[in-house]
């Protein structure tokens, strides 16, 4: 599987400044309003002359308060320059790879045992991590990648693969690390999961289906495991993301992250 990165293209201007005639000036007495009284020296009473700079100060404040904006704005925007995680844990074995398979399932080539006992996720849950998102069933596009769900806050389950609590295969859900418009993704918390923290996924009948935290592993994406989508052997949940270097040019990451469960 190749997982594309988010499409960065660019929200919603922001811009900030004064609105037109929101700054206000002292009264001008060369338009007929009354200047400030002035003692037999000409200096003026009230302590501050009027004049051209007083009517500025406003005017710099704003200027400089859109400038600091602009500078926060592009601190926000600004995206990570490599997302590493290190290796932890054993991968569950895995008796046999993804390949094709004959079956009159409603899922096109899924085996009719992965149905048996499963249920179609629709919520991710990371308790220790008290974070939660919507899971949508996903396939792969015309060059064999993962289309995975834009929002990084949601993420998409493989639905040729496993069901959650099905008896065999790999549930395979994945998730964009982050997105330049709508932010950090809950996946982008995978290098930091330790061995043994639960990770929870809730199917569409209401049943909780708990796993635990076995190990993780970074891949280059052509270098990212065929049994990584095992349809046949023990059960087994898979957590994918992008990491590892982020290239401007191509607007992707160069690895991934990938979190291995087993079902408690």
């Amino acid at each position: 599987m190749r997982l594309r990165a988010p499409d960065p293209t660019a929200g919603d201007p922001l811009t900030s400044g004064a609105p037109a005639g929101g700054v206000s000036s002292p009264p001008d007495a060369a338009a007929g309003e009354d200047a400030a009284p002035a003692d037999p020296d000409g200096r003026a009473l009230s302590g501050v002359a009027p004049g051209p700079r007083r009517r500025w100060a406003p005017v710099l404040l704003a200027v400089a308060g859109a400038a600091l904006l602009v500078a926060a704005t592009v601190l926000v925007l600004e995206r990570e320059p490599a997302v590493t995680a290190q290796p932890v844990g054993v991968v569950p074995a895995r008796t046999a790879p993804f390949g094709p398979a004959k079956s009159r399932d409603l899922r096109p080539g899924a085996p009719p045992k992965l149905r048996t006992g499963g249920t179609v996720p629709v919520r991710l849950d990371l308790p220790a991590r008290t974070a939660t998102a919507p899971v949508v069933p996903v396939g792969t596009g015309p060059g064999g990648a993962l289309v995975v769900p834009d929002p990084p806050q949601t993420v998409g389950w493989w639905e040729p693969g496993a069901l959650a609590g099905s008896g065999t295969g790999t549930v395979v859900i994945a998730g964009h690390v982050d997105s330049r418009v709508a932010g950090i993704g809950i996946l982008a918390v995978l290098p930091e999961l330790a061995v043994g923290e639960p990770v929870v996924l809730t199917g569409d009948d209401g049943r909780a289906v708990r796993y635990r935290v076995a190990a993780r592993r970074e891949f280059g994406k052509a270098a990212l495991p065929a049994d990584t989508f095992a349809r046949t052997g023990p059960p087994r949940l898979v957590l994918v993301t992008c990491g590892g270097r982020f290239d401007p040019a191509t607007r992707s990451y160069e690895d991934n992250i990938v979190v291995y469960a087993e079902p408690v």
